[in-house]
């Protein structure tokens, strides 16, 4: 999948950080399909737990200081999305074997309708309130 100028949430920071997001999802996509080892998408997994800390708190940041109404909801979606992560990464440390039938559509309701969807309603805010 490839970043398109219609994913920008409107802050170029979140858009690297989506960017960023987007290839690790690619990454752990690709891996699935040519049956690479399962320690690559373990390291893949780790890497994308991380990642999200920094991302979440950033983009919380970013919507409490425009105002954005929705932020409480927004933030418990993040609670939901980072637990439902580490679960899988540790289902998968656990027994070393990716579940590709809960992690694939786990990562594509993550894109599609988080950041294509939930993130856009900040977007939006930002853009009719500032």
């Amino acid at each position: 999948m490839e970043w398109k100028l219609e994913y920008s949430v409107g802050d170029e920071d979140l858009d690297r950080d989506h960017m960023s997001i987007l290839n690790a999802l690619d990454r752990v996509k690709k891996a699935q399909k040519n049956n690479l080892e399962d320690d690559f998408i373990g390291i893949l997994l780790t890497q994308l737990v991380e990642y999200v800390d920094g991302h979440f708190a950033k983009e919380e940041e970013y919507m409490a200081k425009i105002g954005f109404p929705g932020l409480a909801e927004h933030h418990d979606r993040h609670v939901e999305m980072k637990a439902e992560l580490i679960r899988q990464r540790g289902e998968f440390l656990k027994d070393g074997k990716a579940n590709f039938d809960e992690l694939t559509p786990f990562l594509n309701d993550w894109w599609e309708k988080h950041i294509l969807e939930a993130d856009m309603d900040y977007k939006l805010y930002a853009e009719s309130n500032l």
